[in-house]
């Protein structure tokens, strides 16, 4: 991770943990390039640590019924208690895990304003904290289906975020700056014609369905077009 030379926001401590599980209903029936996704579990936590908990007992229980849902991912969001957090993206911190319950990305930059309406500086993103470099394939989790992608691009990094903020901390709040919408990779897929912007937390290894190795030729060949 990386250490922040300074920052302006100031966390929420009243908290909760929201996790938020989705899985393909029949898998049998979906495949690649696109499957559908649906919205199977949500839960709020008193702390991590039950979050997790939970996710691990849907995991195992999965395991042992095999029934007709097979799991694609799990999010855990830290929820601050009074605050608006619409979306499961909403929130201080964020988790995401594979259908297994294996660990995929943290998001430590809050998607959220603190009390005195400052958002958090986003200071990039090392290689070494990305699951995923460029080249390989993933799923693209995109609310109510999943994609097949492939990764173009890496997050910014340390390096290229310092260059745009001040060398200290400034005396008033930055209004303009790097922030959570900004942890990103860049990818392609088959079906578009531009490079899409994909949060690192919504990008997934390939194994909820069987891979055609064609698929991943026409990935490979989007990418050289469009690179």
């Amino acid at each position: 991770m990386i250490s922040q030379p300074y920052n302006q926001y100031e966390p929420y401590t009243d908290v909760v943990y929201r996790l938020t599980g989705y899985g393909v209903r029949h898998p049998e029936d979906e495949y690649y390039p696109r499957f559908n996704l649906h919205k199977i579990e949500t839960s709020i936590h008193r702390t991590l640590e039950d979050a997790k908990a939970r996710m691990n007992e849907i995991v195992d229980n999965a395991a042992i019924n095999n029934n007709f849902i097979k799991w694609h991912s799990f999010y855990i969001a830290e929820v601050p208690i009074g605050v608006c957090c619409f979306d499961m993206y909403d929130g201080q911190k964020l988790w995401s895990f594979t259908g297994k319950g294996e660990y995929v990305a943290h998001k430590s930059v809050s998607s959220l304003e603190d009390i005195n309406g400052n958002h958090e500086i986003y200071w990039g993103r090392q290689e070494a904290d990305c699951r995923f470099k460029v080249g390989d394939v993933v799923e693209m989790h995109c609310g109510k289906y999943s994609e097949l992608g492939m990764i173009c691009c890496m997050p910014i990094d340390y390096e290229f975020a310092n260059k745009t903020l001040p060398t200290e901390k400034p005396e008033k709040p930055l209004t303009h700056h790097l922030d959570y919408s900004d942890d990103m990779y860049q990818v392609v897929s088959i079906d578009s014609d531009y490079i899409d912007y994909v949060d690192v937390i919504n990008c997934f290894p390939p194994e909820t369905l069987p891979l055609d190795e064609s698929l991943v030729r026409k990935l490979k060949e989007k990418s050289a077009a469009l690179n």
